[in-house]
């Protein structure tokens, strides 16, 4: 397994508490759990939304020249 710091942080706290309540015989959820797939359709949301903010500027100011390449 592999993480950053900040994940093992969280990771290790959430054991943590699930191995506390199952050592109490009590359920254990995380609220808030954001699922792969809700990630994966924001991370398309914000691709299109970026790209329609890039396309949606102006290339070029009228009457100007572009620089050669």
């Amino acid at each position: 397994m592999s993480m950053d710091a900040l994940s093992a942080e969280v990771f290790l706290r959430d054991l943590r508490q699930a191995c506390a309540a199952r050592l109490q015989g009590a359920p254990w959820s995380r609220d808030g759990i954001v699922q792969y797939a809700d990630y994966a359709q924001w991370q398309v949301d914000e691709g299109r939304r970026a790209r329609a903010r890039r396309s949606s500027r102006p290339t070029a100011r009228p009457g100007w020249r572009s620089c050669p390449r």
